[in-house]
C-alpha cells in the first residue's frame, strides 16, 4: 500500500518509522507544517517529524495551506492509495479526503469518542483518568468525528506527564497503525460510528491552563502539574511575582487554601497541604525547593495565590 503521512511533532516519529519497517508499506511523502522560529532568539526549527523523515531520505512536502488548490494538486500527484494522519495540526477538507482512494486514516491519542481536539493527551492526565489509549479511525470533514476502526488501552501512572504519556503512545500507536494498515488491505476492518452523546473536546493549551487554584484537592493540583508538563508549566503568585511550580508531594497539616504552613513552604490545599520539590520564581533559575529556601525566607502565614 502507498501511503503519505501528515504529522508535525515527535508523536508521529514512531507511526513514521513503524511504515517504513512494514513491508506492506511504501511511505511516498511525509507532509507536514512549515519550519517555526522557536526560543527567545526565534531559531527557524523543523518539525520533528520532518528531521526523521530526512534521515530515512524520505520526501517531504511542507504546506502552509493544506487545502488550496495547488496544495491538492501536489497531493494528488503522489498517487497514494491512503494518507494517514498523526496530529498533524491543520484541519483537512473533503476535496482532500477523498484524493487517496483508501481514504485517511487518523492516529488519535484518546479512547475516542473522549477527548476529541487537540490536547487529549493533557486533558486525560487533567481530569484524573486512570487509563487511557490510541484509536485509529477514518478521518472525516468533522473534529475527529470519524468511524472507529480500532483502539489499544493503557493505564494512566501517577508518576506519568504529557510528555511520557506522550512518549508511550505514540508507540503504542505505531503498532495500532500497522495493525489497521494490514487490516485494510485484507478489507477486515471494522467501522465502528462514535456516539456524539459520549464525545468530549479538548481545546488549544495556553499559558491560563497552568494557574493553580490552591483550593482543589492535592490529587487536582498534582493532575494539573503532570498534565501542564512539559507545558505550559503550572503557577501561583509569591509577593507579586509568578512561582512555578514543578513537582509536589503531599505533607500533614491543613489551613486556609495557599497559607504557607511552615518554614520548608509547606502550603495549604482544598484537602489537606503539599510541598513543592522543585520551584522557579520570576527572574530566577528552576531549583530544588532546599536550594531555594536557602536565599529566601518565606514567613509563616504568607498566602500564595494574591494576584499583582
Amino acid at each position: 500500500m502507498r501511503v503519505a503521512l501528515f504529522g508535525t511533532p515527535q508523536f508521529a516519529v514512531p507511526v513514521l518509522e513503524a511504515m517504513i519497517r512494514d513491508p506492506e508499506t511504501e511511505v511516498a511523502a511525509v507532509v507536514t507544517q512549515c519550519d517555526r522560529p522557536v526560543g527567545r532568539k526565534a531559531v527557524m526549527t523543523p518539525p520533528p517529524i520532518k528531521t526523521a523523515a530526512q534521515q530515512y531520505q524520505i520526501p517531504v512536502l511542507q504546506i502552509e495551506k493544506i487545502n488550496r488548490e495547488e496544495s491538492l494538486e501536489q497531493l494528488r500527484a503522489l498517487n497514494c492509495d491512503l494518507f494517514v494522519t498523526a496530529a498533524y495540526g491543520q484541519i483537512l477538507s473533503q476535496k482532500l479526503l477523498d484524493i487517496p482512494p483508501q481514504g485517511v486514516v487518523n492516529v488519535h491519542a484518546s479512547l475516542l469518542p473522549a477527548y476529541r481536539g487537540a490536547s487529549p493527551i493533557a486533558w486525560s492526565i487533567l481530569c484524573g483518568d486512570r487509563e487511557t489509549g490510541v484509536t485509529t479511525m477514518f478521518t472525516d470533514a468533522g473534529m475527529d468525528t470519524g468511524d472507529i476502526i480500532l483502539q489499544k488501552r493503557i493505564p494512566i501512572e501517577d508518576t506519568d506527564t504529557t510528555q511520557t504519556l506522550t512518549e508511550k503512545l505514540s508507540l503504542l500507536g505505531a503498532d495500532l497503525l500497522i495493525e489497521t494498515l494490514h487490516g485494510i488491505t485484507e478489507k477486515t476492518v471494522p467501522r465502528i460510528p462514535q456516539d456524539p452523546q459520549k464525545a468530549t473536546k479538548t481545546p488549544i493549551l495556553n499559558k491560563t491552563h497552568g494557574k493553580m487554584d490552591l483550593s482543589r484537592t492535592f490529587r487536582e493540583l498534582d493532575c494539573q502539574i503532570r498534565a501542564m508538563t512539559p507545558w505550559p508549566g503550572t503557577w501561583t503568585m509569591l509577593d507579586g511575582k509568578t512561582l512555578k511550580i514543578f513537582e509536589i508531594r503531599r505533607v500533614d497539616g491543613s489551613g486556609a487554601p495557599g497559607t504557607v504552613l511552615d518554614d520548608k513552604l509547606g502550603i495549604a490545599c482544598g484537602d489537606g497541604a503539599f510541598r513543592p520539590l522543585e520551584v522557579q520564581l520570576e527572574g530566577s533559575k528552576r531549583m530544588p525547593l532546599d536550594v531555594f529556601l536557602r536565599g529566601r525566607k518565606i514567613e509563616k502565614g504568607t498566602v500564595l495565590g494574591d494576584e499583582k
